[in-house]
């Protein structure tokens, strides 16, 4: 694992930073829903990396057009 989080939180985190209009709001709603104190910045890395999972699943996935 690149972070020091289960899959489970990183998944949560995932879900919460992509859907906040930023990763500061994202960081601010984790604190107060899930009770985990992460910076903004976490936010970002882990959302960015589940991204990149699911992009590069996508398009292992496509067929040729």
């Amino acid at each position: 694992m690149p972070f020091k989080i289960s899959v489970r939180a990183m998944i949560e985190i995932a879900f919460w930073g992509q859907n906040q209009p930023s990763f500061k709001k994202a960081s601010d709603i984790i604190k107060r829903v899930l009770n985990i104190e992460i910076s903004y910045i976490t936010v970002k890395n882990v959302t960015e990396y589940i991204g990149d999972l699911l992009f590069q699943e996508l398009l292992d996935n496509v067929t040729d057009i």
